[in-house]
């Protein structure tokens, strides 16, 4: 019998300031292959998601572009925001959530991309947001300095945190930390750290330059990258550094794990794109330059990924359809 990651795929995708949307898949154990590049906007790309058989990107031009990762085709458009996309996330393959400038997030049910409800309460534009593991609680970040966390069964706020921006600079992103009630976001030079029961940050991941972008390998396990080049894991438990990559060419503007090869995914403002090594971080797997100012990236796996699926994941997709019906409107 075969194993299940045989016939799994997994897709590699980076949006560019030259409008251009770039892909590679990856099979098994072989070097991602490119399979598209693509002028999917009429402006820079902000933002790209990827879930199953559905790619999302977002820009300027106010539009999130929709593909089928399986027949590399475009499937359709959404134009409900009045500003520039900032961030896009799923839950399962069945919702997006999109934030803009505007101020708003829109929950978007993947089946017919109907937008089921809006989220208003930023004073400016959102920067970023993070749909948590329960698809019960979304959190997000935004141009008013304040984290906002929402109800998605109601649809509202349930609360507030402002952050002093003096001296600080502004938000970058915003994470859940895995299968927990804590959270981390980036502003100005610093990843701070926050449980559920506090305003106040528990632990600061101090970064000589501004960090730009964060990512969980697991619950305990945080990796950073911006200004300095330099991809840093962290151990948000006592707020160390446990591991480092080498230098990388340029500024860091993403940071994915690639499940299917256990593997980092960095992505840089130059144009290179490399795979490195989980067990191995000095092992570069693969490498290529898009020739283009990367501005966003992900990977995600996009074929077999039912089969890799847990019962739990069904139920929490199926949970998460139920909740945004209840809170529509």
């Amino acid at each position: 019998m075969s194993n299940t990651k045989d016939k799994q795929k997994a897709l590699i995708v980076a949006g560019t300031y030259e409008r251009t949307l770039c892909g590679w898949r990856v099979e098994g154990d072989e070097a991602a292959t490119p399979v598209f590049n693509h002028p999917a906007h009429l402006g820079p790309i902000k933002a790209v998601a990827i879930s199953g058989k559905y790619l999302v990107s977002g820009g300027n031009d106010e539009e999130i572009r929709i593909f089928n990762t399986r027949k590399l085709v475009e499937v359709g458009n959404l134009m409900r925001h009045q500003g520039p996309i900032t961030s896009l996330k799923f839950f399962g393959s069945f919702n997006l959530v999109s934030s803009s400038d505007d101020g708003t997030m829109l929950i978007w049910r993947c089946k017919d991309w109907e937008c089921l409800s809006t989220l208003r309460g930023h004073k400016g534009g959102v920067i970023d947001h993070d749909i948590h593991d329960s698809g019960k609680v979304l959190i997000s970040c935004g141009r008013d300095n304040t984290i906002r966390l929402w109800d998605l069964v109601k649809g509202s706020l349930l609360h507030t945190r402002k952050r002093e921006s003096k001296g600080y600079g502004s938000f970058q992103c915003i994470r859940w930390i895995p299968k927990s009630e804590g959270f981390c976001s980036i502003i100005g030079n610093s990843v701070e750290i926050y449980d559920a029961n506090s305003d106040t940050p528990t632990s600061n991941l101090a970064h000589s330059r501004t960090p730009l972008t964060a990512t969980f390998y697991d619950a305990n396990t945080l990796l950073t990258g911006g200004e300095d080049k330099i991809v840093r894991v962290w151990d948000v438990r006592n707020g160390k550094t446990v591991n480092q990559l080498p230098q990388m060419s340029s500024r860091i503007r993403s940071i994915s794990i690639e499940s299917l090869t256990n593997s980092v995914i960095t992505a840089c403002s130059d144009g290179d794109i490399q795979m490195n090594s989980w067990s191995n971080s000095d092992k570069v797997l693969w490498k290529e330059s898009t020739r283009a100012r990367i501005t966003c990236a992900c990977s995600a796996i996009t074929e077999g990924a039912e089969e890799a699926a847990d019962v739990q994941s069904g139920m929490q997709v199926a949970m998460l359809m139920l909740i945004f019906l209840l809170g529509a409107g």
